[in-house]
């Protein structure tokens, strides 16, 4: 498609249209802009997926926990260290 844009900037230029070829080169620039933002995006969301990775079963592993009180509530959940079991008052 991008090639097909700059063939048709190409030859607007060739036949002197400078307005038409300007205003085609814009939108090159546009889809370009979009597609780089996608990939970065992208990116990002596969970085932040495999940093919490193992967080986020924690956080479970520890509401799992915290569903056998008495009272079904935990209140220290959030402050617990991952590796001990001084959470939920047990």
């Amino acid at each position: 498609m991008v090639l097909l844009l700059l063939a048709a900037t190409l030859l607007y230029a060739l036949l002197g249209s400078v307005f038409d070829s300007v205003v085609l080169l814009l939108s090159i620039v546009a889809v370009a802009a979009i597609v780089y933002q996608e990939l970065r995006t992208q990116r990002v969301l596969e970085a932040l997926y495999h940093s919490t990775r193992g967080r986020v079963k924690n956080v479970f592993r520890k509401l799992d926990h915290c569903s056998g009180t008495a009272s079904g509530m935990c209140s220290s959940w959030q402050a617990a260290p991952a590796n001990t079991s001084r959470y939920c008052g047990t």
